[in-house]
């Protein structure tokens, strides 16, 4: 049975600074800076669920679980 509530991501500073680092970064590809701004809106306080970031992303809920997962297990 699927688990309703998704891991939270949390961030030290020093994860924090680099995900922004890089999504401010020119020669940064554009796939990598859109997965860094979203694992930046899942490390925020208010930890939103897959479904909310999807709506605010304009992608599929799916995309938002997979690379949580992915953040979650790989780093």
């Amino acid at each position: 049975m699927p688990n309703p509530y998704a891991p939270r991501v949390l961030l030290n500073s020093q994860e924090r600074l680099r995900l922004e680092s890089l999504t401010r970064a020119h020669s940064t590809p554009h796939a990598f800076v859109f997965r860094c701004r979203l694992i930046l809106r899942l490390a925020q306080p208010d930890n939103p669920s897959n479904l909310q970031v999807a709506n605010e992303f304009g992608c599929g809920r799916n995309a938002v679980a997979l690379w949580r997962t992915r953040y979650l297990q790989n780093g």
